[in-house]
């Protein structure tokens, strides 16, 4: 049986060789391009779909990736693959290792 927290890094993983972005927000299953201020995210840009439910940030650095879990402040809407609504989200906590690429 295959772990959630290995599906979730197999997720991450793909969706930051896809795009090289310094952050990007997975919202059940909608990839995001976001900006950061202080510890709110607000999504700017849908890019595509991924194949999972889950919602988490992943935070680009020099050794990999690190994987964040979020709060919805206020959730985005999502339309014809282009966001109507930007919404907004708090960082909770992120992973202490990294994600290798």
């Amino acid at each position: 049986m295959t772990s959630y927290s290995l599906l979730l890094g197999r997720v991450a993983l793909e969706a930051g060789s896809l795009y090289e972005l310094p952050a990007l927000l997975i919202f059940r299953g909608a990839l995001l391009e976001v900006d950061i201020v202080s510890r709110e995210l607000i999504p700017r840009k849908f890019l595509s779909f991924l194949g999972t439910s889950s919602s988490f940030l992943l935070l680009r650095n020099d050794e990999g990736f690190r994987i964040c879990s979020v709060e919805v402040v206020e959730e985005p809407m999502i339309y014809r693959n282009k966001l109507k609504r930007n919404g907004l989200f708090k960082v909770i906590s992120c992973s202490p290792d990294n994600l290798m690429l």
